[in-house]
């Protein structure tokens, strides 16, 4: 025997031996191509870039696909033409991580199919996929195991199930994820989970925000299966029925989860049972579901334990209000009676965060365990709200605890560690940007406390001298697909862009965690435009989809200029058309400004006299910004040249457009 444990040892020391590092594309110019060539244990590199393929897993198991520079610079982009990626019968060892998936497009599985098997798909970015007729608008998982955690899925979408995912008859676990304005036409914003063979599923750790589904379960939607849901927050999603989760015929268990929604007359949870002879009794324990009503029938009836919940009834059951820190942040203040309200039985070891609960004594209710109460004291000059200059923060500690160290993110990319209390300055960005100041004690207990910047200036600038970078210091580059550099009105070639509609051309901005993702409530959009021809509404520069549309500047098919946002709909556009129109065959500058009530056009330097009053705020979103494209379904394109395009986070003055308008005006090009 012990030599037939040598033999063993020794054959899987050999295997990992060849085991060897493939690159794309210094060895092969292709992923599939080193895919192909890759044997069990051997890991393909892909290097920064994009990558236009429709990939087939080959049959070798064990192979690790890995972008070498991470998802944002790693891009695989189905073209909104064809599904990227194609997994079968792999095993756990078959891992994905370090891309983004966008722009894929299938009936079913838009971005990545896995068929059984039970690969792992990590710290990847999902955005702009979409299932065109069925399930699964990035990933479609049947009958599989697979391990899907710390991924972003960011507005993709599904004819029918499963915006982001749709789990069928799989015993997936799906983890730390991010599900962000993700959609589905009929059940299942962001995950959709069906059929019995799914009953081993555990959703846990996940973030589900403003997602939706046209019918039920603005987050998750539950089929005839009984998964777990552990540690998750479920906010501001939409759906005629459950707004959080919608179940039917399931005994699913949901433990320590947060699910809210702004309008409280939305169901946070529906449930549907079959009749008395097969009655369903879902757990929810440990949960707060506020301030949303809940809707079960058919012989569905939960079984509520220690939550918190409107008509809250039973032993440790509550009704009240819990008590959330404020708007968009979701942890307990420290009068919350929701704290140490919970059972520790067969409560999770973290919360959403990560962060440890108590074993022995009470635990928090809800997705998040509540931190000490904050020992130390920080101060911040200038005025948050509305400070131009460097930063001053000043940390001192509360007597009778000392800081042995603290350290502070400042929102705009930039931190700092430190250790004890201190004053120091920061020069921050322009933009509005959350301080997360973590300061610990000597007995390693931890406290946060959370401050807010907001700054005016040019968001973004992009004079295409040859390339789509930024000209400001933001750090917000774009990435030409298709669109070609071409001459521009002063007729200095390579200084502009050309959009061929018939190509699908556009450039792409990626803003997450960036300074275009935090516009809100003002806006100033700029560019010159030179239409060939002007058959649809398409795309200047928008930022998000027609379903999440931060803000956005179009071209009417009638010619006039539109600036829309939208409101987590396709059909809740709030905006309004110019009454200048722009001509085609020659160079225009267009500008539309918004400054919190009254929308602005203006063409060549001249104010429309159209104006329209509103007052809105922009829905958040962090879709790229799209300059020459429209992200709709199915998209549309511009037809001709755009050049210097400018976003500001303010409204500049009609002084202010001229002087811009006169800057940099030249003689058309016809």
């Amino acid at each position: 025997m012990k030599s037939l444990i040598n033999v063993a040892i020794l054959l899987c020391l050999c295997n990992n031996a060849w085991a060897k590092n493939i690159w794309v594309p210094d060895q092969f110019s292709s992923i599939q191509d080193a895919l192909n060539n890759a044997l069990t244990g051997d890991v393909v590199w892909v290097r920064s870039g994009l990558y236009t393929e429709s990939i087939i897993w080959p049959q070798v198991q064990g192979i690790q696909l890995k972008g070498k520079d991470g998802a944002k610079n790693c891009i695989l982009d189905g073209g909104g033409t064809r599904r990227i990626l194609t997994i079968e019968d792999k095993t756990e060892i078959t891992r994905v991580s370090g891309f983004t998936f966008r722009n894929g497009l299938e009936t079913t599985g838009g971005a990545i199919s896995i068929e059984r098997g039970a690969p792992t798909i990590a710290t990847n970015i999902f955005t702009g996929n979409q299932a065109t007729t069925d399930y699964g608008g990035a990933i479609r998982c049947h009958q599989c195991s697979s391990r899907i955690e710390k991924n972003r899925f960011i507005g993709n979408f599904a004819a029918k199930f499963g915006g982001a995912i749709s789990n069928i008859n799989a015993s997936s676990i799906i983890s730390q994820n991010a599900f962000i304005e993700n959609k589905s036409n009929e059940d299942g914003g962001a995950v959709d989970v069906w059929g019995d063979g799914s009953k081993a599923t555990v959703i846990e750790r996940n973030e589900f925000i403003r997602n939706e589904a046209v019918f039920n379960g603005g987050a998750v939607g539950i089929w005839g299966a009984s998964p777990t849901l552990i540690n998750n927050l479920m906010a501001e999603n939409e759906a005629m029925d459950g707004v959080g989760i919608a179940m039917f015929f399931s005994n699913a268990s949901i433990m320590n989860s947060t699910i809210s929604s702004p309008d409280s007359s939305a169901s946070a949870i529906a449930c549907m049972g079959y009749n008395q002879a097969t009655e369903f009794n879902p757990k929810i324990t440990n949960s707060i579901i506020w301030p949303n009503q809940m809707r079960f029938w058919n012989f569905c009836n939960p079984k509520f334990s220690h939550s918190l919940y409107q008509g809250g009834y039973g032993s440790g059951n509550l009704d009240i209000d819990p008590l959330f820190r404020g708007k968009g942040d979701y942890h307990l203040r420290i009068t919350s009676a929701a704290l140490d309200a919970a059972t520790d039985e067969g409560a999770p070891a973290t919360d959403l965060k990560g962060q440890a609960r108590p074993k022995g004594k009470g635990v928090d209710m809800g997705a998040y365990e509540a931190s000490q109460a904050a020992f130390f004291q920080v101060s911040i000059t200038p005025d948050t709200e509305s400070g131009m200059g460097p930063l001053d923060v000043t940390i001192k500690c509360t007597s009778p605890y000392s800081i042995k160290k603290y350290s502070i993110d400042y929102g705009d990319g930039s931190s700092v560690e430190e250790s004890g209390s201190g004053q120091f300055q920061h020069r921050y960005h322009i933009g509005s940007h959350r301080l997360v100041i973590t300061a610990e004690r000597a007995d390693k207990v931890k406290s946060t406390q959370y401050r807010y910047i907001h700054s005016f200036g040019l968001a973004a600038n992009y004079p295409f001298r040859g390339n789509t970078n930024d000209a400001t210091k933001n750090q917000q580059d774009g990435v030409a697909v298709g669109a070609s550099l071409t001459t521009d009105r002063r007729r200095m070639p390579n200084q502009a862009y050309f959009f061929n509609p018939q190509e699908r051309d556009y450039i792409e901005v990626d803003t997450v965690d960036k300074l275009l993702s935090n516009i809100t409530d003002q806006v100033t959009l700029t560019a010159w435009v030179n239409p060939v021809e002007i058959s649809i509404d398409s795309g200047i520069v928008t930022k998000g989809s027609v379903w999440y549309m931060s803000y956005g500047l179009i071209l009417t098919q009638a010619g006039a200029l539109r600036f829309i946002s939208s409101n987590n709909s396709e059909t809740s556009h709030a905006g309004g058309d110019s009454s200048f129109i722009v001509p085609t065959g020659k160079w225009s500058h267009i500008a539309a400004t918004y400054d919190g009530a009254t929308l602005r056009f203006y063409v060549n330097g001249e104010l429309d006299p159209q104006q329209t009053h509103l007052i809105k705020r922009f829905s958040t979103t962090d879709l790229p910004l799209y300059i020459g494209k429209l992200h709709a379904n199915p998209p549309n394109y511009f037809n001709g040249s755009i050049d210097e395009v400018r976003v500001y986070n303010y409204a500049l003055s009609a002084k202010q457009i001229r002087a811009i308008y006169q800057g940099s005006k030249a003689t058309s090009v016809n």
